[in-house]
């Protein structure tokens, strides 16, 4: 199931959470942090969001929060995948009227985020608590049915592996599109 299939039948089942919540008071747990909240009058409902790896198309290394930080300014790798909190992410819209989302790390509840609000390439992807800048706002654009480019709102650039390494520990930064298999993305959910 690509991302978009995922996230579609996501909403369509987030729907139906909400209208059976609206029957059934008390239905859903509002302390889980992996939950988005809606409002529905004067009731607050809250939806599961899925939880993703972000895998990249060279390397087959996911993106990864260095040294399981929950620390602002910590840099954004590709590591194998472990399973870890830190390589699982969450993606919410900035708003209900957004193509944009914010990529939340699921360890640390921060998000990625362009280092100095920079729009340079090779400008260094960290977390940060989100303050609703457009270094922290991406937007996910397909190149094929499976990958997608991911791109930062306040630059243009995209999400690229440093040098096209395959190694773990490479760093992510933000370039030009080129269209470089580090360049390219698949969003893959996990339990």
């Amino acid at each position: 199931m690509t991302f978009v299939q995922s996230f579609v039948a996501h909403r369509s089942i987030a729907l139906a959470t909400i209208l059976m919540a609206a029957l059934m008071p008390g239905s859903l747990d509002s302390q889980q942090p992996t939950k988005e909240y809606i409002y529905l009058g004067s009731r607050v409902i809250a939806v599961e969001v899925p939880q993703y790896k972000i895998v990249n198309k060279n390397s087959g290394k996911v993106l990864d929060v260095q040294g399981v930080s929950q620390s602002n300014t910590a840099l954004i790798q590709q590591w194998d995948y472990l399973g870890g909190a830190n390589q699982q992410w969450q993606l919410v819209a900035v708003d209900s009227m957004s193509t944009y989302y914010k990529i939340v790390s699921k360890n640390s509840g921060k998000v990625l985020d362009v280092q100095g609000v920079s729009t340079a390439n090779g400008a260094l992807v960290q977390q940060y608590d989100y303050l609703a800048g457009a270094n922290q706002q991406w937007q996910l654009v397909a190149v094929d049915s499976t990958y997608y480019r991911i791109v930062n709102k306040n630059s243009g650039k995209v999400l690229d592996v440093q040098g096209i390494s395959t190694a773990n520990g490479a760093l992510i930064q933000q370039w030009d599109y080129l269209g470089g298999d580090n360049q390219k993305w698949q969003l893959v959910a996990v339990q």
